[in-house]
Order: structure tokens, then sequence, then C-alpha cells
């Protein structure tokens, strides 16, 4: 005869089995150890090694219910697919009970930055004295600032929501410059780009006066131009000063 028993937790058991006898058999028991070893917990974590800051990351899980799992220490959440720029370690643990082993896993992955990419800089021609125009374009959504550096002077300059930075300065001269940016929270800092600010040099001005033919006591008229410019015009006569617009005739 034998008998079938369900052992559905695991650990060591001891077996008597007891014959009382017969009319033909005397009575006997034997005994026996057995060991129900429990069962494995399979536990995994579907990860890969390397993303950027703006990809979609899901975390695959394999565990028991119950199975507690963590993030860098905090409670995992399915449902989250983008993590900021670091270095994430994903830990899934379960306990033992009645059946099964306690188990453990860990994977980590790295969320870099993007790169980052100053565009050539435009900087428009000026006559000395002038403010120079200097525009900085960056090559996608970085965000914050650049430093301009011009003549040992560095301009700390906000990059505007259309990813440009634009700075008006008053140069002494034709110079070189550089521009830097050292990042943010999603972009790694750029290589500094070089760029030429040219100042040109005024031009000369050529003053004329002409008078009409003058008589003693009676009205003249002196006029005052210079070539190609625009602007007020200082006149002194007998060393009293007046002013008038360019092109305007003055009477002494």
């Amino acid at each position: 005869r034998s008998d079938t028993i369900d052992l559905v937790v695991g650990g060591t058991y001891t077996v008597t089995a007891v014959f009382e006898g017969n009319a033909t058999h005397k009575a006997n028991s034997t005994t026996k150890t057995f060991t129900v070893n429990k069962l494995d917990s399979i536990v995994d974590i579907a990860v890969e090694e390397v993303y950027l800051v703006n990809d979609s990351i899901v975390i695959g899980v394999t565990a028991p219910a119950g199975a507690n799992v963590t993030v860098n220490g905090e409670v995992f959440d399915a449902s989250k697919t983008s993590y900021a720029a670091g270095i994430y370690t994903v830990v899934v643990s379960v306990g033992e009970n009645a059946t099964n082993k306690a188990n453990s896993t860990s994977k980590t992955f790295v969320v870099n930055k993007l790169d980052s990419l100053i565009n050539p800089v435009v900087v428009e021609e000026v006559i000395e004295g002038a403010s120079s125009h200097i525009v900085v374009n960056m090559n996608s959504s970085e965000s914050g600032s650049v430093i301009i550096e011009i003549d040992g002077m560095n301009y700390t300059v906000a990059i505007n929501d259309a990813g440009v930075a634009v700075l008006d300065v008053v140069l002494p001269g034709t110079t070189t410059g550089k521009v830097y940016y050292l990042g943010d929270e999603m972009f790694n800092a750029a290589a500094p780009v070089e760029f030429t600010a040219v100042v040109n040099s005024k031009a000369d001005s050529i003053v004329n006066i002409t008078t009409e033919s003058l008589t003693i006591c009676e009205s003249a008229t002196i006029a005052a131009t210079v070539n190609g410019a625009a602007g007020d015009i200082i006149y002194i006569i007998n060393g009293v000063e007046g002013n008038t617009e360019m092109g305007q005739k003055i009477t002494p």
C-alpha cells in the first residue's frame, strides 16, 4: 500500500510507517527523513546601460507579487519614463516565504546629457564709437546663459526662448573674442567659439564754408557743409559761438 501527501511548505520531514501485524505477520515500523526544498524566486531587471536625457526609459521588472522594487532608494514607479541626467541603480528583492527562497538583483544605468553646440557668431561691422551687435545662436534648445569674452572682459548674456543671446557693447577697435557655454540640466558644456568684431574708423570730414558778397551794415548769409555727413555744426564768429543743423544757413 502507498499513500500520497501534498507538501506545500519547504522543510525537513520525518515519516514513520507502522504495521500493527496480522495473523501471519508480526508488527513492525520504519522511519525515514527527507527534505523538501523551497522554490527559487525568479527576479530580473530589463534596462539598457546608457540613455540620453530625452530618451523614453522603460524599466522592466520580473518578480513575484510583493517584491520590493526601488530606483536610487525610491519606490519604483512603472509609469515613469523620463529621468534627469545621472546614475541610477534599480534593486529588486523578495523575502523568503513558506514556498520560495529569498532573492535579489540590481542593475545600474546612466542618463547622459546632450551635446551642445554654439553656431558661428554673428557680429555686425560698426563705426568707431558705435555699439557692436554680437549675436550668439545656440544649436538646439540649450538654456541658461553664455559667457562672451572680449579684451579680457567677460560678459554673461542670457539665452532667450529662441536659443539666442545678444550683446551690445562699444568696442575700442577691431578685436577677437570667444563665446563659452557651460551647459545646463540637459546639455553638456560646448566647445568655445572664436569670433572677430570689426570696428571701422570714422571717415575724415571736410567742412566747407561759403559766403555771399559781404557789405558793411547789410545782412549776409554764411553756409557750412560737411561731406556725406549729417548733424549739428558749431560756428564761431569773432569769438561768439552758436550752432545750427547741417545744411542750414546762418546770418551773422
